[in-house]
């Protein structure tokens, strides 16, 4: 199985050259997903609290993590579910914004707070994405719009930022323009 998924699917490829073979993804979205749903499928209670955690300490590599985990959540823990932790994502923010910081850690803060909104954005457009079709329930639709004015309070803030990169600007701003620009 291993050489079918390695020579002809080109998932895998071989890594290191020690005498025991070890494999890693020919796509980093590959791991990424799976991740997602190992965290749904072991974790569903403390989600919320690893995807953060993780966010905090290296928000790149956890940003497609938590807009996987999204969908996999909806998909089986249901839409309630799913909604609660974008908006946890967005609203911890609010209080992670609120905590003193010493001045040496501003940057790595800023970053892990970009990169958390970011991720909440994306995981809220794939999740209304996946909605899309099914009937919700008036307080589900208010959840999700909820959510959605929340994104754009940040993205309203951070946009006007004068600190704020070009691409870290750009990338927010096509967030919010799959959201519908504010």
């Amino acid at each position: 199985f291993s050489r079918i998924v390695v020579e002809r699917a080109g998932l895998l490829f071989p890594r290191g050259g020690d005498v025991r073979v070890r494999y890693g993804y020919a796509h980093r979205q590959f791991q990424e997903y799976l991740a997602a749903c190992a965290l749904v499928a072991t974790d569903a209670a403390g989600l919320r609290e690893r995807l953060l955690q993780g966010l905090n300490d290296s928000p790149g590599a956890w940003r497609e993590v938590v807009r996987f985990s999204v969908p996999r959540l909806a998909d089986t823990h249901g839409t309630d579910e799913a909604i609660a932790l974008v908006r946890a994502l967005l609203w911890s923010e609010d209080q992670r914004q609120d905590q003193p910081q010493e001045q040496s850690q501003d940057a790595a803060a800023t970053d892990a707070q970009l990169q958390a909104i970011a991720a909440a954005g994306l995981a809220l457009d794939d999740l209304r994405r996946l909605l899309q079709h099914r009937s919700l329930a008036a307080s589900q639709q208010a959840d999700l719009a909820d959510a959605k004015a929340h994104f754009d309070r940040w993205y309203q803030r951070l946009a006007s930022e004068p600190a704020l990169a070009p691409r870290t600007r750009l990338d927010l701003g096509r967030i919010a323009g799959r959201l519908g620009d504010p």
